[in-house]
């Protein structure tokens, strides 16, 4: 008996839980609070204002609830039988069969989905090292000695479509070059960046470097012609620079079996236009200003002997 009084206790604080009116929710636990045995002997105070209300209010609801109740067994297995019956329809047999061929055919797309997805990552994966290890290279020659190394390129997590540049500083890494490096070091990097590219896409496109040394230092700049000369040999390579002091050093240590060197003149008027020298050694410019302003032809004259002894010395 006491078993039976704790699951009617269970079930009826969880029917109180359930009931989401307020009032009705007092009222049933005035309900449940009733002694069972005046319920049963009818001893209950009928003429009491809060025993009426809250059995009108209990036995209302409940009624309703009792509409809102599961179909019998009985029903339940006779819908079951027709749902059996209606399953043989040859038109049902179909559809299922072609549900079936549909499920097969999405599990086969995904399947092959994420096989594709899974071999262009280890393709990237590979492709990236390869051009990081190049990077890195070229980083070495243009900075030697410099305690920045680790360059590569890497995923950052958040971005599926996109790369960025790490390196170590100084023993630390730094997935942010802008923390460290300063002007002419990321430029030097993105140099270094553009020509592992070039470098590998496997076509003899010329290449085009435009004035890429205009924040580099006299030192770093020779380590430019050494890194075209170890990389880029067996490549045609178009060099344009306004810095003559450069020029004077490419054409003197670039072979001249392989190199062919240009100065263009300054643009003069429209039916001229802008020429190539005749002298590659830099004198045609001062040549050009000889007849009007003599004083300017010396100087330009003494500036290109300044910039070919040294280069010479």
């Amino acid at each position: 008996m006491g078993d039976r009084n704790s699951i009617r206790k269970e079930i009826a604080g969880k029917l109180r839980v359930a009931i989401r009116d307020e009032t009705l929710r007092d009222y049933f636990r005035n309900f449940c609070a009733f002694p069972i045995a005046d319920l049963r002997e009818g001893r209950l105070d009928s003429g009491s204002e809060e025993s009426s209300a809250a059995l009108v209010a209990v036995v209302a609801e409940l009624k309703r609830a009792s509409k809102d109740a599961p179909s019998s067994i009985e029903k339940l297995v006779t819908d079951l039988g027709l749902l059996e019956s209606a399953s043989h329809f040859p038109e049902i047999v179909r559809l299922r069969s072609r549900i079936e061929q549909i499920d097969l055919l999405v599990t086969f797309v995904t399947e092959m989905e994420d096989a594709t997805r899974a071999e262009i990552r280890a393709q990237t994966t590979s492709v990236i090292k390869s051009i990081s290890d190049d990077i890195q290279k070229m980083w070495a020659v243009l900075h030697p000695q410099e305690p920045i190394d680790s360059v590569h390129l890497y995923q950052p997590e958040a971005a599926d479509k996109a790369l960025d540049l790490a390196l170590r500083f100084y023993g630390r890494k730094q997935l942010s070059l802008r923390l460290t490096l300063s002007e002419g070091h990321r430029n030097s990097l993105g140099l270094c960046v553009f020509l592992a590219f070039a470098k590998r896409d496997g076509t003899n496109i010329p290449l085009v470097l435009d004035d890429v040394v205009s924040s580099f230092d006299r030192e770093h700049r020779s380590y430019v012609t050494d890194l075209l000369t170890q990389e880029f040999s067996d490549r045609q390579v178009f060099i344009f620079t306004h810095d003559y002091d450069w020029y004077v050093e490419l054409r003197t240590r670039l072979p001249g079996k392989f190199w062919r060197f240009g100065i263009l003149l300054p643009w003069k008027e429209p039916t001229v236009g802008i020429r190539w020298a005749n002298n590659v050694g830099g004198f045609d410019l001062a040549r050009e200003l000889l007849a009007s302003d003599p004083a300017s032809a010396a100087a330009k004259a003494r500036a290109v002997m300044d910039t070919q002894l040294a280069a010479t010395a």
